[in-house]
């Protein structure tokens, strides 16, 4: 008696078949790679913004006294005085400036170092008066925000001696500089 012995294989269309669809699934699965990366890059921005916005807000309402200097301060950097003491009914003043820096702004102190806040900006510029600041942003997306802070009334002296610890005048290029 003769066995006849069927060999089951794929044929070449079942081949191509299976080629064809598991290429099609790496295609979509790339495709939505490139979305989900996409997205993320645009949400990032406001993100940054936004904790800038409040990291800033607490340094300014963290404790004491905080207000601007009107007299330094100008459309590119702003000088803000945080009180840190006060020797025979004086106050006694820290300065810090908020300034532009290359494509960031950066919170600097008299003795030296900076804190990023903002990076990635096309252009930046300043607004104040005795009891508000305003920070004008255009992001390198050209997205603009303005970002207000408030800060306190400044204190008046009734004796017009200085009792600053440390002072910060701009120079011609609007940088602070520490004056000694």
């Amino acid at each position: 008696m003769k066995t006849i012995f069927k060999v089951r294989a794929f044929s070449i269309a079942e081949a191509i078949l299976a080629l064809f669809i598991t290429a099609l699934c790496v295609e979509m699965l790339i495709g939505i790679l490139g979305i989900v990366k996409k997205a993320d890059k645009q949400v990032a921005p406001i993100n940054e913004v936004a904790f800038s916005y409040i990291q800033l807000k607490e340094f300014l309402h963290d404790e004491g006294h905080v207000e601007i200097d009107a007299i330094h301060s100008n459309s590119h950097q702003i000088i803000l005085k945080k009180q840190i003491g006060e020797k025979d009914k004086h106050p006694i003043f820290r300065n810090y400036c908020i300034e532009e820096y290359r494509n960031m702004i950066r919170l600097t102190g008299a003795d030296g170092g900076h804190m990023p806040l903002i990076m990635n900006l096309r252009k930046s510029s300043f607004k104040y008066d005795k009891e508000y600041f305003e920070i004008y942003l255009q992001e390198s997306d050209r997205r603009n925000s303005v970002l207000r802070f408030k800060t306190d009334k400044p204190i008046e002296l009734k004796d017009k001696t200085k009792n600053d610890k440390d002072t910060l005048q701009p120079n011609k290029k609007g940088n602070a500089k520490t004056k000694s």
